[in-house]
């Protein structure tokens, strides 16, 4: 097979879109996250490696041959990217759940069954798919969608977090109520009963 200047060309193009597209997908985990994810960096260091390697080979096959290794590497880096987002998201909405199991979310947040029924709907689809390329194709599809729940759950969490300690408030006044309602009856009883005998 010949390869042409026009097909290092190509390649070359495929691969910096490719790097561009995983650099991405890093820097918006990043943002979320806070943390820098390694197993991504380390992908793209490979295909840095690989693209280095292109540069440097005069064999115009071989050239091709590295490029598309340093492209894979690529898509691997975007893909755990996108699913560190992805378990990410899927972490600080089960941690909301826990939080707040005791307490009627849907009151506050309307949305919240809905919004909670998608995200499982989600989960499923991403679950049942083996095929990694395919799995991260609906992970990407469906991220926005899943970001959109998170955000609305932390800022439903802010509302829901005033409602519990008014709810603790209230529970700490009703029982210090009772609790010196009762004393008193008790003092009263003891007095009467003192002054009888």
């Amino acid at each position: 097979m010949d390869t042409s200047d026009a097909d290092i060309k190509a390649v070359e193009i495929a691969y910096q879109c490719a790097f561009a597209e995983a650099e991405n997908s890093i820097k918006n985990h990043e943002y979320i996250d806070q943390e820098v994810y390694i197993p991504a960096i380390n992908e793209l260091r490979y295909a840095g490696s690989h693209a280095s390697k292109a540069l440097i080979s005069v064999s115009p096959r071989e050239k091709i041959e590295k490029y598309h290794a340093a492209i894979k590497h690529c898509e691997r880096a975007r893909f755990d990217s996108l699913d560190a987002q992805y378990q990410y998201y899927l972490r600080e909405c089960r941690v909301f759940r826990e939080d707040y199991k005791f307490v009627v979310i849907s009151e506050v947040f309307p949305k919240y069954i809905e919004d909670a029924s998608r995200l499982e709907e989600i989960k499923r689809l991403v679950r049942q798919e083996e095929d990694k390329q395919i799995r991260c194709q609906h992970v990407e599809q469906h991220l926005t969608e899943i970001r959109r729940i998170y955000e609305g759950w932390s800022i439903a969490r802010e509302e829901l977090n005033k409602r519990r300690r008014k709810e603790r408030y209230d529970v700490f006044y009703k029982t210090v109520g009772m609790t010196v309602g009762v004393l008193t009856i008790l003092g009263i009883i003891m007095g009467f009963v003192a002054s009888v005998f």
